[in-house]
């Protein structure tokens, strides 16, 4: 499918919005090539832009002056003959002449043969003046089609092969050569002047048909003016050349990408739950899991076990040691401190491979920065992770109802004990004072006030044997209760900090290499 030239100028913006702090040297390019390709499209293409440049004493005013029929640029030998560009064109030109900075211009209708062809008169390229070379590289760039005028004494110059013709096979506009003032050759040179040129050019890489010509005699100026007239001939001949820029825009990038290590996506999905688990361990997820355990079971055990038993002194809650939580009927606050004991060394060397495993795509310098950040972000999370487990719900509040059963049963069997006891001692006193016998009612060969308390201590005992049991079997799912919501928690911050930037890097990877490779189609 062929692009636009304004859809390729909206991928090239893209490309240069993400590759710019990677690829500074290279977006910096592609942007004066998307400023340029939008002004020219702004200006639009009823005009075809031609500049002749070459270097002082190559004959360009007077090529220019052969080409109008009439003396409209100034010609002298001496350095710098032209100190500004002139154009030259059958109709006016305002806005591209204007948007291409040329203020020195001639209407000559008729002249050229084609009222839509510009022809423009280049400072020179050699010249000892920089602004004198600054206006002509600009206005190479910017022109439709170039022709580049040679000297016959100077056509090997290092300055116009180096710096204009090797530099230009990348610009992508249409151009021509001109082999000026023959007239000063001998015929048997021609030839061996020619092939010189052809080679020269080859070498090059610019495939550029060659004319020779004399303005003085005006041999070759009529070949050369339908070269320019077919410029003019060729539909959207501005817009090819736009093209081709763009295209070019696009191969530079591809291969700054590829240089650096840049290459296609593939699409396998790196494992992310290695990574995450890690982060857990690291954040000490089973230890607190453990001390929600604890917490439950020291919990149960002061609201089921016999009653003297709880006057025994106990240590604090675990959770609230850690600092997850505070005393009982308080809010709860974070933890000031940080609660990881695990190895966060472990967590960062995982999150780094999964970061290059997910992003081996990307060129080196940024896979390198994506990675740095990931792994301050694990370092970020695994210091904060207190904080992340304190917003989950460790069950520190929850008093399942058979609490509240038991606590009413051993209340009952303490009574049952204390009223025996209080029975018994009273009455054990007088039997002793008397005749050493009880005188209480009896169960079977057992006074009453002896069933009472060995009753009340054994149910009390008995009962507290088995809501033990149950308060294991019951802390142990809450641990597994708890973890899960402290591994789900963990998860979702190192996803939320972690994986998502990581993804977001990676699509806006996919989508700068799809908006080069559309690059390539634009025509």
């Amino acid at each position: 499918m062929t692009l636009t030239i304004e859809d390729g100028i909206v991928h090239l913006d893209r490309a240069i919005g993400i590759l710019g702090p990677d690829f500074p040297g290279e977006v910096e390019a592609a942007g004066r090539t998307a400023e340029r390709v939008r002004g020219r499209v702004q200006v639009g293409g009823q005009h075809t832009v031609v500049v002749l440049a070459g270097a002082t004493g190559s004959g360009k005013s007077s090529l220019l002056n052969a080409l109008a029929g009439e003396s409209v640029s100034r010609v002298a030998p001496t350095r710098p003959t032209t100190d500004a560009p002139l154009a030259v064109s059958g109709s006016a030109a305002t806005e591209v002449l204007d948007w291409m900075g040329v203020d020195s211009r001639r209407v000559l209708p008729g002249a050229l043969g084609e009222d839509r062809l510009v022809v423009v008169d280049l400072p020179d390229l050699d010249s000892i003046e920089h602004r004198h070379r600054s206006v002509a590289d600009s206005l190479i760039e910017r022109a439709d089609a170039v022709v580049f005028v040679l000297d016959p004494q100077k056509y090997a110059d290092a300055v116009i092969h180096k710096e204009y013709l090797e530099r230009f096979m990348e610009r992508g506009a249409a151009c021509i050569v001109v082999l000026n003032q023959v007239d000063r050759l001998a015929a048997a040179e021609r030839e061996g002047v020619l092939d010189d040129v052809s080679a020269l050019l080859d070498r090059d890489g610019l495939d550029a048909q060659v004319f020779v010509a004399s303005a003085r005699t005006g041999e070759g100026v009529p070949a050369v003016r339908q070269a320019l007239l077919d410029f003019v001939g060729r539909r959207d001949a501005s817009r090819l050349k736009l093209a081709k820029e763009l295209r070019a825009a696009g191969q530079c990038l591809d291969r700054a990408v590829r240089e650096d290590g840049g290459r296609d996506v593939s699409g396998g999905a790196a494992d992310f739950s290695s990574a995450s688990q890690a982060i857990a361990a690291a954040a000490g997820v089973r230890d607190v899991a453990k001390a929600a355990a604890d917490s439950y079971e020291a919990r149960a055990r002061r609201e089921t076990a016999w009653p003297p038993a709880r006057l025994v002194r106990r240590a604090s809650d675990p959770l609230v040691r850690l600092g997850l939580v505070s005393a009982p009927n308080r809010k709860r606050r974070p933890s000031a401190g940080n609660l990881a004991a695990g190895s966060s060394a472990a967590a960062r060397s995982r999150v780094r491979e999964y970061v290059d495993e997910r992003l081996d795509c990307l060129p080196g310098t940024w896979r390198v920065e994506v990675a740095e950040k990931s792994d301050e972000r694990a370092t970020k999370l695994i210091e904060s992770a207190d904080s992340l487990m304190s917003a989950v719900d460790l069950e520190y509040r929850h008093k399942p109802s058979w609490w509240a059963a038991v606590n009413v049963f051993q209340i009952l069997f303490f009574l049952v004990f204390l009223v025996g006891a209080l029975w018994l001692v009273p009455l054990a006193a007088i039997g002793l004072l008397r005749d050493g016998a009880l005188g209480s009612p009896h169960v079977g060969p057992l006074p009453l006030p002896l069933c009472l308390v060995a009753g009340g201590l054994a149910a009390g005992w008995l009962l507290s044997f088995v809501s033990g049991s149950s308060r294991a079997r019951a802390a142990e799912q809450v641990r597994i209760r708890v973890e899960g919501r402290l591994v789900d928690a963990v998860d979702r911050g190192a996803r939320e900090s972690i994986l998502d930037p990581v993804e977001t890097e990676r699509s806006r990877y996919v989508s700068v290499m799809d908006s080069i490779g559309k690059l390539a189609s634009v025509g």
